[in-house]
């Protein structure tokens, strides 16, 4: 009795060595998503009216394409998600302003401009921001 029981074990042993073997094991590890829940615009001169963040920059007319440039500032939160990237959403067709995929504001003219800042992975979460580009006034100074 005793050497059939060390016989089944062993029997057992090996042939479970050939089944992970000819079958093999995947192991996986547990990384959850964690999705964004709110983009807030970080920017000093944002104010907060009726749903809409109005952000009032200058443009100048003497000044080349490179000077006449706002950077959109913002967060995503919480800051653990998995995926923080976004879009910046806005009528490609204007002729007042542009924006690139860094948040730049490439201003073109003064004038009115909306922009939506929106998640990547969730196109619900999103924030708008209305700009108002006023023209620089030009002051000559007399000696």
């Amino acid at each position: 009795m005793k050497k059939s029981i060390v016989i089944i074990v062993g029997v057992i042993y090996i042939a479970s060595i050939i089944f992970i073997g000819f079958f093999g094991m995947k192991m996986t590890a547990y990384n959850p998503t964690v999705y964004p829940t709110s983009i807030v615009c970080t920017n000093e001169e944002a104010v907060q009216k009726e749903g809409y963040k109005y952000i009032v920059a200058y443009y100048d007319p003497n000044k080349i394409d490179a000077e006449n440039v706002y950077q959109i500032l913002y967060k995503v939160n919480p800051d653990d998600c998995t995926n923080k990237k976004v879009i910046y959403v806005y009528d490609k067709s204007s002729s007042v302003a542009s924006v690139d995929e860094f948040g730049r504001v490439w201003i073109k003219k003064s004038g009115f401009f909306d922009v939506t800042i929106q998640s990547e992975s969730r196109s619900s979460i999103q924030e708008k921001i209305m700009f108002y580009f006023a023209m620089v006034k030009l002051v000559d100074i007399e000696n």
